[in-house]
């Protein structure tokens, strides 16, 4: 659901504690930390006109691939994200449906000019 034709557009607004919150603490101490957390904030991004919800399309082999394509990021890491995200509750998954759990209390809806 992309918003911004009609005017409206989407922002993440990051609290000035997100990186002291445990997930993201436990994150960056993986041995890809910052790439991981990273490519978590761009997944944030991709999500936000859904409202966290991204749908595994099936147009790549699986999930990791579509988004690895999506992103232009190494599958791996792509994987490795993904499995934290899931292992520490930031994201959910049901079937095809995957839900980023922190995105509804994170948006700010934010007036676009044309």
């Amino acid at each position: 659901m992309d918003n911004s034709k009609n005017g409206s557009c989407y922002a993440l607004k990051l609290e000035e504690g997100f990186f002291r919150e445990r997930p993201i603490k436990k994150m960056r101490k993986l041995d890809n930390g910052l790439a991981c957390l990273y490519v978590y904030q761009r997944l944030l991004l991709l999500v936000i006109d859904t409202e966290g919800y991204l749908a595994y399309e099936g147009t790549e082999e699986n999930i990791f691939e579509q988004l690895a394509l999506e992103l232009e990021e190494d599958t791996d890491l792509i994987k490795e994200t993904v499995d934290f995200c899931i292992k520490n509750g930031l994201l959910t998954v049901d079937g095809d449906l995957f839900f980023f759990t922190r995105v509804p209390e994170l948006i700010v809806n934010c007036e676009c000019g044309d």
